[in-house]
């Protein structure tokens, strides 16, 4: 018998578990974990398996926790794009860097839970690249910036007609 034989689970559970494990990239052992420390319930990792295999689980269950992740990256998308959009304004400070590693989790969480790819495994780049490719965005963002401010401000006074 397993660690947790004979606990009833509710469906609120289960599906909080099959986001989790969604959450935790397929990884049963950090679901379980997850599901202890946020959702305040104990549940094996091997349980949690069987569920995401769709062993012991009612449908409707499956379809509310598919449910559940599309609302959950719906809200992570949105968390990115605020960051991305917030990032211009705070070129000057040095939060930047948070700022976009925050959208960068964002917007692999928003991919995970639309069960999408998070990585690029065939891309060879170097860092010399990487840093190239940046400054050559920071230097763009920069630009946006002068001309979002420069656009901001006209003053055009008329001329005065001499007859």
């Amino acid at each position: 018998m397993g660690r947790f034989a004979g606990i009833n689970y509710t469906d609120e559970q289960k599906t909080a578990a099959l986001v989790a494990y969604d959450v935790c990239d397929n990884n049963a052992v950090h679901a379980a974990t997850y599901c202890q420390n946020h959702y305040k319930f104990k549940v094996s990792h091997d349980q949690i398996t069987r569920w995401s295999r769709g062993e012991y689980i009612a449908e409707s269950v499956r379809n509310n926790a598919k449910r559940i992740k599309g609302q959950l990256a719906d809200k992570c998308e949105q968390v990115a794009h605020l960051c991305y959009d917030m990032l211009p304004d705070k070129l000057p400070e040095t939060s930047a860097r948070d700022l976009a590693a925050i959208g960068n989790i964002a917007v692999n969480n928003m991919r995970l839970l639309r069960e999408q790819a998070t990585t690029i495994s065939n891309a060879a780049i170097t860092d010399e690249d990487r840093l190239r490719e940046l400054q050559e965005l920071m230097q763009r963002l920069r630009q946006r910036q002068i001309e979002a401010q420069q656009g901001q401000v006209i003053d055009i006074e008329p001329e005065e007609e001499t007859d």
